[in-house]
């Protein structure tokens, strides 16, 4: 065999593995997730209610203020702030009626035990 039948097949080979190299690691276009409007369309996720939930409690202690709100059928958020930030007097919160929440007292006082 002629010496540059040779090399032309030698670097035939050599470009067909080069290129098969080259598309194992070219990134190719990965799947996007929905976003949050096509999961909610698609029935994926089910959509909030939420309520205006009104300021029952607040309380200072050590470096944090604790601010608990109260909404329709029970529904309940706290709020941790810093110690001189201000606790707005109504905030929107997910409805969760009836849900087992303890006494606004019970709560603080747990609140209280577990950051000191």
């Amino acid at each position: 065999m002629k010496r540059y039948v040779w090399i032309d097949n030698s670097l035939l080979v050599l470009f067909f593995i080069l290129f098969l190299s080259f598309i194992a690691f070219v990134p190719r276009a990965q799947a996007v997730d929905w976003t949050h409007e096509q999961k909610l369309r698609l029935g994926l996720i089910d959509k909030k209610t939420m309520v205006t939930c009104r300021l029952a409690k607040r309380k200072v202690i050590k470096e944090q203020k604790i601010c608990i709100y109260l909404g329709a059928n029970n529904t309940t958020d706290t709020i941790f702030i810093d110690k001189w930030e201000y606790c707005p007097r109504q905030i929107q919160c997910v409805y969760e009626p009836e849900k087992d929440t303890p006494n606004i007292l019970e709560m603080m006082e747990s609140l209280e035990e577990s950051l000191k």
